[in-house]
């Protein structure tokens, strides 16, 4: 079985989602959820940062004839309640 390893880098100029309510400033908690096929990766959580660096790879089974979107969501971790949706991207990827 093959497989395909991506590498998530980094994320850069992230909006603030944790505002500071003694300043005008905040932060954001982000974390990366990847989605291929059906397959579902989640990086570590970067507390509060907005240019967050997660070198992390992650691993899915793939054949020969890939064809298939590559979807990234990056959402700020809530400790209580629902994640918030910081923004998307994605790549299709063929062989």
């Amino acid at each position: 079985a093959n497989e395909l390893l991506v590498c998530l880098i980094r994320g850069k100029n992230l909006p603030i989602m944790d505002k500071n309510l003694m300043s005008k400033g905040g932060s954001s908690d982000p974390v990366a959820t990847l989605f291929l096929d059906g397959e579902v990766r989640k990086s570590n959580v970067v507390p509060k940062n907005l240019n967050p660096q997660w070198l992390e790879d992650f691993a899915f089974p793939c054949d020969d004839s890939l064809d298939l979107p590559l979807d990234v969501t990056i959402e700020d971790h809530d400790k209580i309640g629902k994640n918030d949706f910081m923004g998307q991207c994605g790549a299709h990827l063929a062989s």
